[in-house]
């Protein structure tokens, strides 16, 4: 599949690496899972991607008065980063974006971003 840029004469396109460039969104739940789990708590997938962006502490918080628990927040939060950490091994380019966002491939610049950690 090759990924369609919007029409326009751009200087330069910004991609966003967390999940854009990095295929990371899978490994992002399956640390979300593994943490949850440990707390018999409960978190659809579809929830998961429908929340993309939310920062960690409001996820957790959220599922808190969701399933009527009281995981402490900040234990979780390191919990799931840490997870997520172990996983990065398995971490995969999305070949889409990656072949457009190499400076090589279209004689523009390009720049990646990353948001601040324990914000996913």
């Amino acid at each position: 599949m090759k990924l369609k840029l919007p029409p326009g004469d751009f200087g330069a396109y910004l991609f966003d690496c967390d999940g854009t460039i990095a295929d990371s969104m899978p490994l992002h739940y399956i640390a979300w899972q593994k943490a949850l789990g440990e707390w018999n708590c409960e978190f659809e997938e579809k929830l998961f991607y429908a929340w993309g962006g939310m920062p960690i502490a409001e996820i957790i918080s959220t599922l808190n008065a969701r399933h009527g628990l009281s995981m402490p927040i900040e234990m979780v939060s390191r919990r799931k980063e840490s997870l997520y950490f172990e996983l990065l091994p398995q971490l995969k380019p999305v070949a889409e974006v990656l072949g457009i966002s190499r400076p090589s491939t279209g004689g523009f610049p390009s720049l990646s971003s990353q948001e601040a950690p324990g914000n996913r």
